[in-house]
């Protein structure tokens, strides 16, 4: 059974491009609503990227080996 998590995501421009050009790392660590720390690809938001870089809370669904399903903003 797939899993979900919500969080809420608050970066700007500068910090996104931080991470994604000049971070040897490119992951995002969020904490959910639920209590958890997860740290996620930041790929998996650059459809997400705006011109203030990215804002909203978001639902990722995780299956049942912990691996990506999905991830949407779910509001802004």
């Amino acid at each position: 059974m797939n899993k979900t998590y919500t969080f809420s995501v608050q970066m700007s421009a500068e910090q996104v491009r931080n991470i994604m050009y000049n971070s040897p790392v490119k992951r995002l660590s969020v904490m959910t609503f639920e209590g958890l720390r997860l740290e996620l690809p930041i790929g998996h938001f650059q459809k997400f990227v705006g011109y203030s870089g990215i804002q909203g809370v978001f639902k990722l669904e995780l299956n049942e080996n912990n691996s990506f399903v999905s991830l949407e903003r779910i509001s802004r």
